[in-house]
């Protein structure tokens, strides 16, 4: 089992490059977890314990507004991690995490995290280093999004979910298109606008969560373009 989340734990962006000897120190205080689609992982104002890393499925970082919605912060995936600033410094989480589909983490604790670091100096350069790229990136990510459209960030992503080789196939999303809307960084009205956009590709959506994908080459052309 230590072994299995020292691999997982290579493939997360926050860690790659440590060395094996440090990476299996950390692997020591992992737990895989298991969650249901609508389960939480905390709650904002819990102690913050632990960090996680997403395995597999999808998870929403999101607060509560005033008038009582939700407001989703950022989705995460496999191989994508969160809540370390609030694990690291606060204390405690300054939101909600939510399973938006079933799905597996891994559970880093970080009182003994934190013994780690403080017997690796070298590693906690590393860490720093890391999560001033992912904050690089996500300056970078904005930039980016600024330039492409709402269609076209739709049909990226929709290709992702997409399996190789086919020219047409039917699609369920992982989670709700307000969930999508978040992950695409859209307003839901947006969203829907851009739906009715990719329909000159052979794009159509239900009032749920699935999607048609009439010719698969006309969505990859629209990106492409």
């Amino acid at each position: 089992m230590q072994a299995n989340n020292k691999f997982i734990l290579a493939q997360t962006r926050l860690f790659m490059g440590l060395d094996e000897e440090i990476l299996e120190k950390i692997a020591v205080h992992t737990e895989i977890k298991n969650f249901k689609r609508g389960e939480h992982l905390f709650y904002q104002d819990d102690t913050a314990h632990s960090f996680y890393t997403v395995i597999d499925g999808w998870v929403s970082v999101y607060r509560g507004s005033l008038d009582g919605d939700q407001i989703i912060l950022n989705v995460f995936k496999n191989g994508e991690s969160f809540a370390e600033p609030a694990a690291l410094s606060l204390q405690f989480y300054p939101a909600n995490a939510l399973a938006e589909s079933n799905c597996t983490v891994l559970e880093v604790n970080m009182d003994s995290f934190k013994s780690v670091l403080l017997n690796n100096p070298d590693m906690v350069l590393n860490i720093i280093n890391r999560l001033s790229q992912r904050l690089f990136g996500m300056v970078n990510e904005m930039e980016k999004l600024r330039t492409q459209s709402a269609p076209f960030r739709l049909a990226e992503f929709i290709l992702e979910l997409c399996p190789d080789n086919i020219e047409e196939t039917v699609l369920t999303l992982p989670f709700s298109k307000h969930c999508l809307a978040a992950r695409l960084k859209l307003k839901p009205e947006t969203l829907s606008r851009a739906f009715i956009s990719l329909k000159q590709c052979d794009v159509a959506t239900d009032r749920g969560t699935k999607i048609t994908i009439g010719n698969i080459d006309k969505l990859q052309e629209f990106v492409g373009s």
